[in-house]
């Protein structure tokens, strides 16, 4: 037996393996070493490993019972309870993808085996995986036909595909095997609430709990009928005690940080998710976050998030669609079409992620991005209601009304028993004028379901249109009486009576159901409704400060009565009101915006503005925050920010003069950006939309300037002066753009006439800026930088965040050699505007100038972060990179380059030297042999050739390399010199190179030459020469390794053996000699020490 292992074989001592995570080599030694030291009968170490793993897995020791089931498996890899254990172990660890595997092997091993379908179909029921779920629905009843859960199982399916009949027939036969079998009792209440009676719902879901007190499904039950009755605080708790009866149920944690965000509160939702996911690795955690993520515009968190499943290809839509959503929002369009590329490459059964994104597209006023989603699903997945629920709405919201009607009818056909398909289909008839066969196919509904509460509502309108407001009166009354309970027929009833102006009863009714349900806040909040509509505003405030004195967290009592005093002009009180909305709801970025607005009107500009970026920090969407903020970065210089802040405002329809300021804004933030096509298209649009306002002229004017097309520029400005004629500023822009359409060289008489207009009007409106700066590029022109520098100052002193004005002055001050005064200018922008990037730019030089490499990377990264296809910036970080030892950086940002610019030649050759770095020698060589054809000067691509191929190990090839470099530079004094060392192997070379050192000495006096020198004349035996070189670049202070080996050996042969020892032995403690040259070093010394 082997003496590592005991004669009762215990398990080998390593934690519990996630699967794929033992090396196979690995894997084989432990099991050849344990079956070779186990004498037991196979089937009884079997019998001895399940038998101690699920004891361990029952009291909680689940990296132990893991170890078991793996044992166990290496002994019998095909049995199916072994896999199926070793799932309930990883899954009480967190780890599901990984138990989800192991319970589908053990199915495959034994399809008659119940536990893992049953566990498949847990799965799939939580992550709502319908299609998929039905085979193992069926396989679960076909084995065991009386199995509640089974039942249970296709009830929830039936449900979520909108056939209730089938549904409630499935959760009844569950109930009749099972009276009170929880599952089926929650799954009930959830088929209530899909029928739109709460109340039933709220009976099912207390029943369950009254019996399981523990059963988070029942909790969520009520969370939603709380959510669907307006009681925010009731759905929350209930929500939170789902999650804190059962912490570990992904599903309930989710719906509560869903809940979370719906009410505002995304960085809650996502705190909720993250104490989840430090046990579990199921991907549905980190999706759900890096979607909240790209909701806050946290888009690089969500992209840092995700980025290691992508790079793994997991095949998740979800992850791809979340991916593709950053990448967008993050401005970065191929990335984000890469992921949309595979997010439609995947091919799955599950329907409802498509649906649901389609679904979003709808929400979001995109039906024709819904539709092309929607063609993305398979032929018999769109025979399914979900789909012509959500394609028939799209086709409706695109106007396409007869499309829409043709597919309702189609579907409902299909599935006649479905209503919300019906009830889609009468809102088709009446979309289509068709309002009678809208009526048949409610009253339809009704026949079998008299109290569905939408068919009722939907029915109602009906008659108001047809018959009048008095028949749908009378038709909603009678409703209300037969179902006293349901508070959406009695609000439409009321609201029914406030549109036939009989407000007072209305306000009676919604009082008397009010006193009937007390706690009803929704009824509370529609009687000062009620109040408003008739005009009596102080009672509707009346009614408003006694609701809120009941209750001062009732947070849309106290945003109403905080608008309408905003919209009385009473600021104080609104402030205060909002204020209090804030501290209910700190994460309501609408809040923030509504008190920005009050401030604004106050006067209170900081606060205001501190407001409006609160509001974006939870919500970056917020359209007048958006406006304000993008405007005053625009000013400042924080066009990035602009940008995104812009970005969400172009999706959104807005009235034409609207439309045009967001436009002309977005083209001046892409103006300062560099990017004109874009600005072009937005400026463009922007004097299309609003033709008489000069100001978008003048902005196009700009843009045409800026790219140097001085005749469109005139002409734009021309009209902006035109539309404004008393604009004297316009004018000078005009005249100072005409200067450039002059040929030739400019006359400065011109130039200083237009210099002396903006000088003046500089001084009849102190505050301007750009008339200055005209100035100031006007004096710089001249060659007046002391004037210049004036001007710019005096700018500054009127905005010290001017970022044109300061990187002007640096400018200057660079060219005047004041290096430390630039940088310190800059610095100072940069402090306030890190991601500014021309300022990057200009330090990044300055940084260079002094060779201060490291700062010059760190401003580099920032430029290329933003613009990874600005191509100068980009090659500069690759070479800093290349100077810091970053080859593995370097070579992705020329990878990238040499993509996407196959012509850049200098970009493959530096993507070589990378590879040189990485020590990819070969590959460093097939990178520059393509460049010889293109190159008039080869001599550095065949030298770094001969480099790689020296490093290879090819030294003759090396030497061909070099020889080939030497004869297109033959005066390069480091091809020489290189060369000449290459040679010094061979004595026949030695003169040859001896002549090559020499030259390359004479064109110019290097330590390092005259060490290569030095060292030939060694090998050549010319000692006394050899010393002259060695003394030379000694007195240079040359501290090579390589130089001292070199000259302690020539020492030694002079007879100087102290100097030659001490040379020697400080040149092997440095600990960077090769094998060979310290060999010869300790032979020296041994032969010295022997004399």
């Amino acid at each position: 037996m082997d003496n590592h292992f005991s004669s009762k074989c215990p398990a080998p001592a390593f934690s519990a393996i996630r699967p794929a995570m033992l090396p196979f080599a690995a894997s084989v030694v432990l099991i050849v070493s344990l079956l070779a030291g186990c004498s037991k009968n196979p089937a009884e170490l079997q019998k001895k490993y399940m038998a101690s793993g699920l004891d361990y897995l029952a009291k909680g020791k689940n990296n132990e019972s893991i170890i078991e089931f793996q044992n166990l498996l290496k002994i019998n890899p095909k049995s199916a309870a072994g896999h199926f254990y070793l799932g309930e172990g990883y899954k009480a660890k967190g780890w599901i993808t990984d138990a989800l595997l192991q319970f589908r092997q053990a199915s495959e091993l034994d399809p008659t085996y119940l536990p893992p379908h049953l566990e498949i179909a847990r799965y799939e029921v939580n992550s709502a995986q319908w299609p998929a779920v039905l085979p193992e629905v069926q396989t679960i009843l076909k084995l065991s036909p009386s199995d509640p859960e089974g039942w249970t199982f296709k009830g929830q399916r039936n449900l979520a595909l909108g056939d209730t009949t089938k549904a409630q027939a499935a959760l009844t036969h569950a109930l009749e095997i099972k009276p009170d079998y929880t599952p089926a009792v929650v799954a009930m209440g959830d088929l209530e609430l899909a029928l739109n009676q709460p109340d039933k719902a709220k009976e099912f879901y207390q029943k369950a709990l009254n019996k399981t007190p523990d059963n988070s499904r029942g909790w969520i039950g009520l969370g939603k009928v709380a959510e669907r009755q307006g009681q925010k605080d009731e759905a929350l708790a209930n929500y939170k005690k789902a999650v804190s009866v059962s912490p570990n149920n992904i599903r309930s944690s989710i719906i509560l940080a869903n809940y979370l965000a719906k009410e505002g509160h995304l960085n809650q939702a996502i705190a909720q998710l993250q104490l989840l996911s430090k046990g579990h690795t199921d991907i549905r955690i980190p999706l759900k976050i890096a979607e909240y993520d790209t909701l806050l515009n946290k888009n690089d968190e969500a992209i840092a998030l995700l980025r290691p499943y992508g790079q793994q290809k997991v095949p998740i839509v979800e992850l791809y669609f979340v991916l593709a959503k950053a990448y967008e929002q993050s401005g970065n369009k191929q990335k984000a079409l890469e992921n949309v590329d595979k997010l439609m490459a995947l091919k799955f059964d599950n329907q409802s992620i498509l649906l649901a994104a389609s679904n979003i597209e709808l929400r979001e006023g995109n039906p024709t991005e819904a539709l092309k989603i929607l063609s993305t699903l398979k032929d018999s997945e769109k025979n399914l209601p979900g789909y012509w629920l959500s394609s028939s709405t799209a086709e409706l919201e695109l106007g396409h009304r007869g499309e829409a009607l043709s597919e309702l009818e189609d579907a409902t056909s299909k599935y006649p028993e479905n209503i919300p398909l019906k009830l889609a289909l009468a809102n088709g008839y009446s979309a289509n004028q068709k309002p009678s066969r809208a009526m048949s196919v409610l009253n339809g509904i009704l026949s079998k379901n008299p109290d569905n509460t939408q068919a009722i509502v939907r029915k109602a309108g009906l008659l108001a249109q047809s018959k009048g407001l008095p028949a749908a009166i009378s038709f909603l009354k009678a409703n209300t009486i037969s179902y006293p309970n349901n508070q959406t027929l009695e609000i439409s009833y009321i609201q029914a009576l406030s549109g036939n102006k009989e407000m007072d009863k209305a306000i009676k009714t919604a009082r008397d159901y009010l006193q009937a349900h007390p706690s009803d806040q929704t009824m509370e909040l529609l009687i000062a409704g009620l109040h408003l509509q008739e005009g009596k505003t102080e009672k509707g405030q009346s009614e408003l400060k006694s609701i809120i004195s009941a209750n001062p967290k009732n947070l849309t009592a106290i945003t109403t009565l905080a608008n309408l005093d905003l919209g009385q002009k009473h600021f104080p009180e609104a402030e205060s009101l909002f204020r209090q909305a804030i501290a209910i709801a700190p994460d309501n970025s609408a809040l923030y915006t509504s008190l920005g607005e009050t401030l604004s009107a106050e006067n209170q500009q900081q606060p205001a503005e501190a407001a409006y970026q609160k509001a974006l920090e939870i919500d970056p969407n917020q359209p007048l925050a958006l406006l304000e903020l993008s405007q005053s970065e625009i000013t400042s210089g924080e066009t990035p920010r602009a940008i995104v802040h812009l970005t969400p405002l172009l999706k959104l329809n807005f009235p034409p003069p609207q439309e045009a300021d967001v436009q002309w804004l977005w083209g001046i933030a892409s103006m300062q950006e560099g990017e004109y096509p874009r600005a072009e298209r937005a400026l463009v649009k922007a004097t299309g939309l609003a033709p008489g306002n000069f100001t978008y002229h003048e902005s196009l004017g700009d843009l045409w300037a800026a790219e140097g097309d001085f005749s469109k520029a005139n002409k734009e400005l021309s009209k902006a002066y035109s539309l404004d004629p008393e604009n004297t500023l316009i004018r000078i822009k005009r005249d100072w753009i005409a200067l450039n359409l002059q040929k030739g060289k400019v006359d400065p008489q011109k130039i200083q006439t237009v210099v002396n207009e903006a000088s003046q009007f500089r001084k009849d409106n102190p505050k301007d800026q750009t008339a200055a700066m005209i100035e100031a590029r006007g004096d710089a022109m001249l060659g007046k930088t002391d004037a210049a520098l004036k001007v710019f100052d005096s700018v500054l002193s009127i905005n010290p965040s001017n970022s044109q004005a300061i990187l002007g002055k640096s400018g200057i001050l660079v060219s005047q050699k004041h290096v430390n005064q630039a940088r310190t200018l800059v610095g100072h922008l940069l402090t306030d505007h890190p991601n500014n990037i021309q300022a990057n730019l200009m330090l990044a030089g300055i940084d260079l100038q002094t060779n201060n490499i490291q700062d010059e990377a760190s401003r580099l990264e920032t430029v290329n972060h933003q613009r990874p296809n600005w191509v100068q910036p980009a090659l500069a970080l690759s070479l800093a990179d290349l100077s810091l030892g970053r080859f593995s950086q370097a070579k992705a940002i020329l990878t990238q380059l040499t993509q996407n610019n196959p012509k850049f030649l200098l970009a493959q050759f530096y993507l070589a030297r990378s590879d040189m770095g990485l020590a990819d020698y070969q590959g460093a060589i097939d990178t520059l042999k393509p460049l010889l054809s293109s190159s008039k000067d080869p001599s550095s691509i065949y030298s770094l050739m001969g480099d790689a191929s020296l490093r290879m190990g090819e030294k003759g090839q090396a030497i061909s390399y070099w020889k080939k470099a030497l004869k297109t530079a033959p005066k390069n004094p480091l091809i020489l010199n290189n060369l000449a060392f290459l040679l010094s192997s061979d004595k026949k070379d030695l003169p040859q190179a001896v002549t090559y050192a020499q030259k390359a000495l004479s064109i110019t006096k290097q330590p390092f030459i005259e060490d290569t020198l030095g060292y030939l004349l060694y090998l050549s035996g010319h000692y006394h020469q050899a010393q002259v070189q060695f003394d030379a670049a000694n007195k240079a202070g040359f501290k090579n390794t390589e130089f001292q080996y070199h000259m302690g050996l020539n020492e030694w042969r002079l007879g100087n053996t102290q100097m030659a020892s001490e040379t020697l032995k400080k040149a092997i403690l440095d600990g960077t000699l090769t094998d060979d040259e310290k060999k010869k070093a300790h032979e020296a010394l041994d032969q010295m020490a022997s004399k």
